[in-house]
């Protein structure tokens, strides 16, 4: 239910598109480039986008039939070192 609503309110909002052409113009405009990704347990891909030079960050979700939606972005990005031993914090 919450993956249908969320489709509908991302396509609504109208920030849906191609992967490749999103994360193209993500690039050119901010010098954001994908910083990690991780498959959510509904099939979607889960990318957030970050430029180390702006410290501009996005959030892009995509669904397993290819829609490509930004969920969120801004700045400040700050990366943190991985605990020792793997990913846990």
């Amino acid at each position: 239910m919450f993956s249908i609503l969320m489709f509908v309110t991302m396509t609504a909002i109208g920030l849906c598109g191609a992967r490749s052409e999103i994360l193209e113009q993500l690039e050119k405009r901010y010098g954001e480039t994908i910083a990690a990704s991780a498959v959510v347990n509904n099939g979607y891909l889960l990318e957030v986008i970050v430029s180390p030079e702006t410290k501009t960050w996005t959030i892009l979700v995509t669904q397993p039939m290819g829609l490509t939606c930004l969920m969120s972005s801004g700045d400040g990005w700050q990366n943190y070192p991985l605990a020792p031993g793997g990913n846990d914090a």
